[in-house]
């Protein structure tokens, strides 16, 4: 009886120690109090072609502890809860940059690491989870659930034929209140950026714009240029060239317009 009771306040001794310690009777992986976390976000789903939206997910995992490697997967599920498309993400190789897939990011212990993956996604809202599990003795895994609706019926410039760029109004560089009006339409998201050249090929100006600012149409960017901000007004044809600013969107536009000098013509 009194081994056995020695026996007894033994193991209570040592298991007291390891929960004073912070330690459990689980496994390494969750009582070494490091942590994986992934984050994503997503683009795109307000730009359509034909119907079809091309969504770019953004992600990053963030882990506390050992450099070991970590494999991921994402899976998008429809508003009926329907599994319409998964797959395996690029697997993070154990390591710190540049032998490994981790990036360091000091003072303290975190590592980053991310990538991106695209989907063709039709109308509809869907949830689009990523996973990520980091193996090695601190084994732990963790998920992000992100939501997208794409609504290619709203979006009014869901087919790349419905593009124009155009010079409206004054085409005079040399006016006294000179402002040239330069109007787009296309499938550029949020926000594009127009970039003016002079007839010898000399960027005059490049200049961001917001969807919908000074339209009604949400697919349309209007920009008022102030030729007198520019570093000369040579009379030829110049050249517009339209871009998206957000990630994933490569839709492009290029159109050309007559401007001129004329110091005598009235604004």
């Amino acid at each position: 009886m009194k081994s056995a009771s020695k026996t007894l306040m033994l193991t209570a001794v040592v298991v007291l120690a390891l929960l004073l310690a912070g330690g459990s009777l689980g496994s390494r992986a969750q009582s070494s109090g490091t942590t994986l976390t992934v984050s994503a976000s997503a683009t795109g789903e307000d730009v359509c072609v034909d119907g079809v939206a091309t969504v770019t997910v953004t992600y990053t995992v963030t882990s506390s502890a050992a450099a070991d490697g970590a494999t991921g997967s994402f899976t998008v599920t429809d508003g009926d809860g329907n599994v319409v498309n998964s797959g395996s993400l690029p697997e993070i190789d154990s390591g710190v940059a540049p032998a490994g897939g981790w990036t360091h990011n000091p003072p303290g212990s975190a590592k980053t690491a991310g990538g991106q993956f695209q989907l063709s996604l039709g109308n509809g809202t869907y949830d689009i989870e990523v996973c990520f599990e980091q193996h090695g003795a601190e084994k732990k895994s963790d998920c992000t659930t992100i939501t997208v609706t794409v609504n290619c019926g709203a979006a009014g410039c869901d087919r790349v034929a419905q593009q124009f760029g155009q010079v409206m109004g004054n085409t005079n560089l040399c006016s006294q209140l000179a402002r040239i009006n330069v109007q787009v339409k296309g499938p550029f998201g949020s926000s594009a950026q127009l970039e003016v050249k002079n007839p010898n090929g000399t960027v005059m100006q490049v200049v961001n714009k917001n969807r919908g600012e000074g339209s009604d149409d949400r697919c349309v960017y209007v920009w008022q240029l102030n030729p007198k901000d520019w570093p000369s007004t040579l009379s030829g044809v110049y050249s517009f060239h339209v871009s998206s600013n957000d990630s994933g969107n490569t839709s492009t536009l290029d159109f050309g317009a007559t401007l001129d000098c004329k110091k005598s013509g009235k604004p």
